[in-house]
């Protein structure tokens, strides 16, 4: 996982620090601002890297197996849980 996730951190990574400090750049030369301001710019910027990455992760996980379940072929049975009763496809024969 480590390896496929370099080619993903990187430069999403690269995009929340250059779009960060471009934002900085813009507020210093407009006049600053408070310290708690520069606190939440950081916080926000880890967030977004954070949850990119996460949707990544999510993304990529292997998908879940179809909730329908197919059975083919002649006298065929499937089943999805458990099951309670006796489940015959014709082979059985019984006399009357």
């Amino acid at each position: 996982m480590a390896g496929s996730a370099v080619p993903v951190w990187a430069p999403v990574t690269a995009a929340a620090v250059i779009g960060t400090g471009s934002a900085v750049v813009v507020n210093l030369a407009t006049g600053g601002g408070p310290w708690w301001l520069w606190a939440l710019v950081a916080v926000l910027t880890v967030a977004g890297i954070g949850t990119s990455l996460w949707l990544h992760r999510r993304q990529s996980a292997p998908a879940q197996p179809p909730w329908s379940i197919i059975a083919s072929g002649t006298r065929s049975v499937a089943v999805r849980g458990t099951v309670a009763g006796t489940i015959r496809t014709g082979d059985i024969r019984t006399s009357t």
